[in-house]
């Protein structure tokens, strides 16, 4: 596994990134945390501008979803 999570966007411009953590088995928490985002010519994006969301899985049925797609 990485530690490393890499977004590329142009200056100004707004972008968001998704990241899935699927656990097969039970797990201990999980700490999500942000630094400071480094970028070329020493340039920073502070973390306290970055917002983490945590999104709970949706299970969706239907005849273009079979049921065993999301298990």
């Amino acid at each position: 596994m990485s530690n490393t999570f890499t977004v590329k966007t142009t200056p100004g411009e707004f972008e968001s990134a998704g990241l899935v953590l699927r656990a097969w088995q039970t797990v201990e928490p999980v700490n999500i945390s942000v630094a400071d985002l480094n970028g070329p010519s020493d340039s920073i994006i502070p973390a306290a501008a970055v917002d983490v969301y945590v999104v709970k899985e949706w299970y969706k049925r239907g005849p273009n979803f079979p049921d065993d797609l999301y298990r």
